[in-house]
């Protein structure tokens, strides 16, 4: 089904907005990806009030959910590394509590 005008551009903007959103996971940028899904949402509840134009960006819609499983893929991934973290840092300071107890810091 080839798209009317109307179609390509909502198409080309929803297109631009996952890309952005991809980009910032990609650079760790976590605060803009928040705030991008949060429009890109919004967007397709939008969009979706209108079930031909929303048929028609199916082609398009297959290439947002791509790029957002990467994008949810890269935010577990970092989600991951800073528990690590964060549970060294526990583990650290349990560590120097404990040195104070005894050494009655």
């Amino acid at each position: 089904m080839k798209l009317n005008e109307h179609q390509a551009k909502v198409g080309q903007q929803l297109r631009a907005l996952s890309q952005r959103l991809l980009i910032q996971a990609r650079n760790g940028g976590w605060s803009a990806v928040q705030a991008l899904d949060v429009t890109l949402a919004a967007t397709a509840r939008r969009l979706a009030k209108d079930p031909e134009l929303w048929q028609a960006l199916e082609p398009v819609r297959q290439i947002i959910r791509a790029e957002h499983a990467e994008a949810r893929e890269l935010c577990r991934i970092e989600m991951e590394r800073s528990l690590k973290v964060w549970q060294a840092m526990r583990r650290q300071s349990e560590g120097l509590r404990a040195y104070e107890e005894v050494a009655g810091i």
